[in-house]
């Protein structure tokens, strides 16, 4: 049996006011016997008429979403590199199926010898899940959305759902009234502008439309259109849990980025609303909301998306701009790369959208020169605890409230619903929303808490006790930066509760997770970090850890990246720490000994330069490594750290680092000059040597490798003889005359 879009390539060439009735009418007769999996057409995609021979014309397989592929290609008939051209030009008619002869087809022809793609249901279609699915991906895909506005679409179910669906997902719309719908206009097409295509007149039953409103409709189109472009980079944030609730901040947060309040586009920085309950705590949402306004914006980007997460040890600079520019050429340059060059090779692949997340204070004049690196049309979201941090960096601020009372119930029945027996009443979750304030990490952590819904009431009796009898115990916030606490703190309270449900557990289980909890405590703030870290830190087998880690994750006290590691959040992290310190200096110092161990093991196996690249995710745990042997005065284990992610950090663009980690590796060297000391030494000072070469101070490069050469002549290590020799060759040329003279004569 022929696949029915063979029989298209057999049609032969006819006039534009023909061919779509024709290949109509061939798919309406042929489709109940040529049918790619054997069930009912459900979609149709015409393409332009004047398309000769209409070699780009086909029919998609039932229950496939026009413009995308089997796998993940493009839509059928273009090959990879047009797919983003193909959206440029693909429109979504929605309308009433009662309004199709009459107002629709006469002007899908048009849009044809206009150059569109039209895509519109030809068939009966029936709802469903799976229907909301495809809708989904076609807005994503589509250049544009055209709303057929009359008195019948406004009453149809399907219609209203493609309308709030394309305003969800920030899909370019175009409402059309076609005929009168008086004070009827749709609120949520409130910030929307229409296009007023009455037709004058009508033949054989069909609208006819006036040139000029047909004009009107184009320059609207050609206003909305997404543009097309060469993507350059996807780094669009999966989808972890469900997010619930703040589509009025979504809607808000858009319209600002695109100055739909009648203000200039800006860099748009999410903050959050000081008030006294939260005194400037993390966990209000900023990052979620913004990833979600993301994951909705991105594919109308043809550039793509560059996430950036910065945190309290953020990438140099430098090291990201070499990124940014590899994405570009193929691979990082080795050499640096200044904003303004960076900016050149990101320019003409069409707009990117670019997040940075979680920018601290310090980290504004980094931050400055990554927004300089932008071209100009690339749209900017900020995202920031500090209020000066936005003014700083020119940003419009945009205060994230906590979640309000309905989003807050949303986000507490979704979470509540898997659990056993049936969700608690109403009064119940509202009680819960307001001892929490609103607070969406609060919310989170306490639904996690519970196993039974029966106990609900329970588990909210605890809670408000410990809330007004003030007995809640400080959490000690040990991370530089971090607001003081005070008793009244509904978050403490939740985290106290959290952690009281673990104690309970280890002893009903004769587990230990709350031990195991606290000691995730070493690991750096906000650092993703793996199975394999998590056992080590806790000294058990790797199978072991993977399940503690589920079960944590399953209380919402640690986040799953989707690539097998996690993340705690920066107010968890910092109860675990404090929990830690509770039981003493002695508890604390073996679990971070431990996770510096595994560092730098995990460093020497991947020191070298074809792999070192595996060691960039752990910059922020092996810095916290590095902080810790340093604070202990662990000279073995701060040289092989150091030594061992030399070649990460130079890769990284993190030189300065690097130089500032090899001269405390470097100064902490035992004084005794026994011969292991003694060529540890001249190999700290060789990688120094190599820092300077990079840096171009040729100079101290050269008196560094000549300080380490005449150390492994002493020890009579001939290699690294050899390899110093070998690259004070390599530095003669930059050096003057006198210095050069020297080496020849050496």
């Amino acid at each position: 049996m022929r696949p029915i879009w063979k029989l298209f390539f057999q049609i032969a060439p006819l006039p534009a006011r023909h061919q779509a009735d024709r290949v109509s009418a061939l798919l309406t007769s042929t489709w109940s016997i040529y049918s790619t999996d054997h069930r009912p057409c459900q979609k149709s995609l015409l393409l332009p008429s004047s398309l000769t021979p209409p070699r780009h014309l086909c029919f998609h397989r039932a229950g496939q979403t026009p413009g995308e592929r089997e796998g993940s290609a493009p839509m059928a008939g273009t090959s990879p590199a047009q797919e983003q051209d193909t959206r440029g030009r693909l429109i979504f008619i929605s309308h009433a199926h009662a309004d199709k002869e009459k107002y629709v087809l006469p002007f899908v022809e048009r849009l044809q010898q206009a150059g569109y793609i039209v895509w519109f249901d030809q068939f009966d279609i029936k709802g469903g899940d799976k229907w909301k699915r495809e809708i989904d991906r076609a807005l994503r895909r589509c250049g544009a959305q055209l709303a057929v506005l009359t008195p019948t679409a406004l009453t149809r179910e399907w219609v209203i759902y493609e309308h709030q669906e394309a305003i969800r997902l920030f899909a370019p719309i175009v409402p059309v009234i076609v005929e009168e719908i008086g004070d009827r206009y749709p609120d949520y097409f409130a910030p929307v502008q229409y296009v007023k295509m009455i037709p004058p007149s009508y033949e054989d039953g069909a609208a006819r439309y006036a040139d000029a409103d047909f004009a009107a409709l184009q320059e609207a189109l050609q206003k909305n259109m997404r543009r097309a472009g060469k993507e350059l980079v996807d780094q669009t944030p999966p989808a972890g849990r469900k997010f619930i609730g703040r589509e009025k901040e979504l809607q808000e947060l858009y319209r600002l980025m695109h100055g739909e309040d009648g203000t200039e586009p800006t860099p748009v920085a999410v903050t959050s609303q000081m008030t006294a309950a939260l005194q400037g705590m993390g966990g209000i949402g900023k990052t979620m909301l913004a990833e979600e306004l993301v994951r909705r914006l991105g594919p109308r980007y043809p550039g793509g998306v560059i996430v950036e997460r910065r945190g309290r040890t953020p990438a140099d600079a430098q090291g990201v701009l070499r990124r940014w520019a590899g994405y570009a050429l193929g691979k990082e340059p080795e050499k640096e790369v200044s904003p303004d060059e960076v900016r050149g090779l990101l320019a003409g692949y069409g707009e990117l959208l670019v997040l940075i997340d979680d920018i601290w204070p310090a980290d504004r004049a980094a931050v400055a020169q990554l927004l300089a690196a932008l071209p100009p049309d690339a749209d900017r979201l900020l995202t920031t605890r500090y209020e000066d941090v936005a003014a700083t960096l020119g940003a419009a601020r945009y205060e994230l409230d906590v979640l309000s009372e309905e989003d807050g119930l949303e986000l507490l029945k979704d979470r509540l619903q898997k659990k056993k027996g049936p969700l608690p009443p109403d009064d119940l979750l509202k009680d819960l929303h307001g001892l929490l304030g609103g607070h969406a990490l609060a919310l989170e952590l306490t639904a996690g808490q519970v196993r039974d819904n029966a106990r609900f009431e329970n588990l909210l009796e605890r809670l408000e006790k410990r809330l007004h009898s003030g007995d809640v115990s400080e959490i000690a916030l040990t991370a530089a930066g971090a607001a003081p606490r005070d008793r009244s703190n509904s978050l403490a309270a939740s985290l106290d509760l959290s952690h009281a449900l673990l104690q309970e557990m280890d002893r009903e289980n004769g587990t230990a997770l709350a031990d195991r909890f606290a000691m995730l405590g070493v690991f750096a703030e906000e650092a993703p970090f793996d199975v394999a870290a998590a056992a080590a830190v806790w000294g058990v087998a790797e199978e072991e850890a993977e399940e503690t880690l589920d079960a944590l994750a399953g209380h919402a006290l640690l986040t799953p990246t989707g690539d097998g590691r996690f993340r705690q959040h920066v107010i968890l992290h910092a109860y675990a720490l404090g929990r830690l310190r509770e039981g003493g200096q002695g508890a604390e110092k073996a679990a971070a000994r431990r996770h510096a161990e595994h560092y730098a093991a995990l460093a020497e196996k991947y020191w070298s330069w074809n792999d070192a690249h595996r060691l960039q995710p752990e910059l922020p745990n092996l810095a916290a490594a590095v902080d810790f042997a340093r604070s202990r005065g662990e000279s073995d284990l701060l040289y092989r750290l150091v030594l061992y992610s030399r070649h990460m950090l130079q890769m990284a663009g993190e030189w300065k680092r690097g130089e500032e980690w090899l001269g405390a590796a470097l100064g902490a060297l035992p004084e005794k000059e026994d011969e292991e000391t003694r060529a540890r030494r001249a190999r700290l000072k060789g990688a120094l040597a190599d820092l300077a070469r990079r840096r171009g101070d040729w100079e101290e490069a050269e008196r560094l490798n000549r300080e380490a050469l005449q150390t492994f002549e002493q020890l009579g290590d001939r290699r690294s003889v050899a390899e110093i020799r070998g690259r004070l060759a390599d530095l003669a040329p930059h050096l003057p005359e006198a210095l050069r003279e020297g080496l020849e004569a050496a």
